[in-house]
């Protein structure tokens, strides 16, 4: 090789994608009742539940819950 010739070496670094796995929950669905491994958040005196990336309100009247967007 002559002094003047450049080797170059390129190498691409191999990514991770992690995809969220979307939730079996809509927005504005009501459901009747929650996973037993959701979390109860208070908010501003208002009882939220959150399961993985889902927030669910309760429905007092109804004794149901209605998905509803992160209240964070």
């Amino acid at each position: 090789a002559s002094p003047n010739q450049v080797s170059t070496t390129t190498t691409e670094a191999s990514k991770t994608i992690t995809r969220k796995t979307p939730s079996p929950y809509k927005l504005g669905e009501i459901v009747d009742s929650l996973p037993h491994t959701k979390q109860t958040v208070v908010i501003d005196g208002q009882s939220y539940f959150k399961y993985q990336d889902t927030w669910f309100a309760p429905l007092r009247a109804d004794r149901k819950y209605v998905v509803v967007e992160s209240p964070l």
